[in-house]
C-alpha cells in the first residue's frame, strides 16, 4: 500500500476540512485511490466477457492463467496458483457490508480494501492528484501487439480534473493507444486537449437519460459513437467525485464492464462495500491502493 500523503482528491468521505481541489458544493474529501485490475479469475467472477484476447505461446505451460484471466496472464501453474492463494486469503477481509463503516472515513480507508493482486505497478502522471499507478504496461503493449483481432489500445477517461498529465505520460509509455477523455462540464478544455487525446464534451449516462439531451450518452453509444464497439477498454480512469457509484451501478445493472483496469477514486465509506461486491461479481480484484489525507499539503 503506497500513502498519497499531501494528495487531495475528492470523493466521499464525511467531510473533515478538504482542500480547494473539491468542486463546489462536494460533500466530501477523497481518501483513497484504488486501481481495481480486471483480471477475470474463475473462482471470483460469475460471468466472462466472451473469449480471450490472445493465446500467448507455450500455452500448455501456463494454460490455467490463460483461463482464469481471460487470456492475460501466462504464468507457469505453480506461481499462478500461488497468486490466486494469496488473493483468496485477503477477499474473506475486506469490507462487505456497512457494519464495518466507522465514524472517521480515513481510518476506514486505511483499514479497508488492501491490495488483493500483485503486478507490475507503474506511476503514470504528475505528483499528487493527477498521477495514477497502472498495471502491467508492457503486458499490455504485448497483448496488443500480438492481438490477432485488431482491438486497439484503448484508454478512456470519464470526468476530467483539469489536467492531461494522464494522457500525455502514458502516451509517451504507449504511443499506439488510443486516448480519449469524457466529460460535458469541462467544453474549455476541449480545444486545448494534445493532438493525441480525442477530448469528447459528453457526460456518460449515470441514470435515466435526460428528455431531448445530446451531450448524455450510455457508455456503449459513446463507443459505438467513436467506432469502439465490441471493444474492450485497457485502462479506464474516473474522475466523477461521487458520482462513480450511479456509474457501476447503471454499467452492473446492464452487465457491462468491458474493461482490463479500472483506475477509481473513492468517496464515500457507506456507498463502497456495494461498489465493490458489484465489481467482485464481474472478476475485479484490488491492485493498488493508496490512502489520500485532504488536509495535508505538500
Amino acid at each position: 500500500m503506497h500513502a498519497g500523503v499531501g494528495e487531495v482528491h475528492v470523493k466521499r468521505a464525511p467531510r473533515p476540512r478538504c482542500q480547494a481541489t473539491m468542486r463546489a458544493g462536494a460533500e466530501h474529501c477523497a481518501a483513497m485511490t484504488l486501481l481495481i485490475v480486471g483480471a477475470i479469475l474463475g473462482w471470483v467472477g460469475t460471468g466472462n466477457r466472451g473469449g480471450a484476447l490472445v493465446r500467448i505461446g507455450a500455452a500448455k505451460l501456463c494454460s490455467r492463467s490463460l483461463r482464469e484471466s481471460d487470456g492475460w496472464y501466462c504464468e507457469p501453474e505453480k506461481e499462478w496458483g500461488r497468486k490466486v492463494d494469496i488473493a483468496r486469503r485477503q477477499m474473506p477481509k475486506q469490507c462487505t457490508d456497512r457494519s464495518c463503516f466507522h465514524r472517521n472515513p480515513h481510518r476506514w480507508y486505511w483499514h479497508h480494501y488492501e491490495q488483493e493482486w500483485s503486478c507490475r505497478e507503474e506511476r503514470i502522471g504528475d505528483i499528487g492528484p493527477a498521477g495514477k499507478w497502472v498495471c502491467d504496461i508492457d503486458l499490455l503493449r504485448a497483448q496488443r501487439s500480438r492481438a490477432s483481432s485488431g482491438q486497439p489500445c484503448l484508454v478512456y477517461t470519464i470526468g476530467f480534473n483539469g489536467s492531461y498529465s494522464f494522457e500525455t505520460a502514458l502516451h509517451e509509455r504507449l504511443p499506439e493507444c488510443k486516448m480519449v477523455v469524457l466529460d460535458a462540464s469541462e467544453q474549455s478544455q476541449v480545444a486545448n486537449a494534445p493532438p493525441f487525446v480525442l477530448h469528447k464534451p459528453w457526460e456518460v449516462a449515470r441514470g435515466q437519460l435526460p428528455p431531448n439531451s445530446s451531450r448524455v450518452y450510455p457508455l456503449q453509444t459513446v463507443m459505438q459513437k467513436l467506432h469502439h464497439g465490441g471493444m474492450e477498454i485497457d485502462v479506464l480512469r474516473i474522475e466523477l467525485y461521487g458520482h462513480e457509484y450511479d456509474l457501476f451501478a447503471k454499467l452492473a445493472a446492464e452487465n457491462f464492464m468491458p474493461f482490463r483496469q479500472i483506475l477509481l477514486k473513492l468517496h464515500d465509506p457507506k456507498q463502497n462495500s456495494m461498489l465493490f461486491l458489484q465489481l467482485r461479481r464481474f472478476g475485479f480484484v484490488v491492485a493498488h491502493k493508496e490512502v489520500l489525507y485532504p488536509n495535508i499539503l505538500v
